[in-house]
Order: structure tokens, then C-alpha cells, then sequence
């Protein structure tokens, strides 16, 4: 863990690289994390972070708090959690709220929404995309989930983009969001989708899925 505030005020000279972590968790000793946080308790801000890769999805709760003329602290709430015991899920992500995870379960090749029991434990699946699609990431509700996935076009194969409403279940596709790349969307704000795209170049999209882009 790192402070952001530490990080703004020594990275514009390059020293960004030298900062040391306020803490570092050798227990959560894997990849590909993301972060969701559950709310304030305990005098601090309940953090989850999530990581994935060789030791399959663990999670592990921390209460991030400012002690007193020693900057911040991040203390564990318990333990390393294994949420989803038998289910191997590729690239997981974690909910900007903690209780949801993405991915890709290989036992069906499809991507999934799953809902995270109290504690970090279990997981209750909540959504089947049906098929493979690329990384799945959150809306900052944690309501609404963006992703890609290929489809044949007036006989061309192309990504588009969708949006999927995890509560009513709909699926909608994102007008405009298509290429014959590989698109990989997320959402900058609860109406706005980032899309990173290749087409001629390397580059940013962004598309506003539920009507116009306020100017």
C-alpha cells in the first residue's frame, strides 16, 4: 500500500520509484489485483483487495486508517480468503464495492458475475454471459458490468461492446462501439464507457451507453 498523496508529491521528480509501501502484505504473494471498498468502520475505510494468478482468487480485508503523527496504517481484518473454492476464474476483478467478482470460469469457458459471501467467503454466481467476452469490469455503483465480445457482422467478424444491468439481467449492445480489433472497455463514470481499441493505431474511445455525452 502506498499513500497517493506521498506519491503526487514525489513522482513529478522522479522519485516515485523510491518511495516505500506504508505497508506490504507478503501473505497476498500473487497477481493481477484489484481493489473494492466495503465502507468506514472502525474509525478507517474497510479496503478488500483481490489477487489471482498461480494460487487461484484470494481476497483479504483491511481497515486503512490515519494513526496519529505516523501517517497511514493498513491493519488485516482477518486472514486470507479463498472465496470461490472450486471455481478457477481467469482474470478476475474485483466490484469498486467489494461484493461482486468478474471472470472467465474455465469449467464453461464463459465469463460470469459472481456475488461475494459476508467475510470475503463463498461465492453465489448472478450473471452467464454465455460465452467467452474480454476482461468484465464494474460500473462504480457496482451495478452495471461493460465487456466485449466477438460477432459476425455482414459477414465480417468484430468486437462490439456491451453493457450488462446485473439486477434486471438485460444486456445492451453500445451503439458505435464496434471494431474488427480487439476492444477492451471500462467505465469512466456510471455513464461513461473508456475504450481501448486498436483499429489503425493504439487509442481511447469513449461512449456514452444510455444516450449523449454531456458536453
Amino acid at each position: 500500500f502506498y499513500s497517493w498523496s506521498e506519491l503526487q508529491r514525489v513522482g513529478p521528480a522522479g522519485g516515485g520509484r523510491d518511495l516505500p509501501p506504508f505497508h506490504f502484505d507478503r501473505e497476498m504473494d500473487d497477481q493481477y489485483p484489484s481493489v473494492g471498498i466495503l465502507g468506514e468502520v472502525d474509525g478507517g475505510t474497510h479496503v478488500r483487495i483481490l489477487v489471482s494468478w498461480f494460487g487461484g482468487v484470494r481476497v483479504r480485508d483491511y481497515t486503512i486508517s490515519e494513526a496519529a503523527g505516523a501517517g497511514l496504517e493498513a491493519d488485516p481484518r482477518g486472514g486470507v480468503v479463498q472465496p470461490c473454492p472450486g471455481i478457477r476464474l481467469s482474470t478476475p476483478i474485483l466490484s469498486p464495492d467489494g461484493r461482486r467478482v468478474s471472470g472467465r470460469d474455465e469449467s464453461t469457458a464463459t465469463t460470469k458475475v459472481f456475488e461475494i459471501g459476508p467475510s470475503g467467503r463463498g461465492c453465489e454466481e448472478v450473471a452467464d454471459m454465455g460465452t467467452q467476452t474480454s476482461k468484465a469490469t464494474f460500473s462504480p455503483s457496482s451495478r452495471f458490468v461493460t465487456f466485449s465480445r466477438w460477432a459476425n457482422q455482414d459477414g465480417r467478424r468484430i468486437a462490439q461492446v456491451y453493457v450488462l444491468d446485473i439486477e434486471s439481467g438485460t444486456v445492451r449492445a453500445v451503439p458505435g462501439a464496434t471494431s474488427t480489433r480487439l476492444l477492451i472497455p471500462d467505465f469512466g463514470s456510471e455513464e461513461e464507457i473508456l475504450i481501448l481499441g486498436v483499429r489503425d493505431e493504439m487509442r481511447f474511445e469513449i461512449h456514452c451507453w444510455r444516450g449523449a455525452c454531456p458536453r
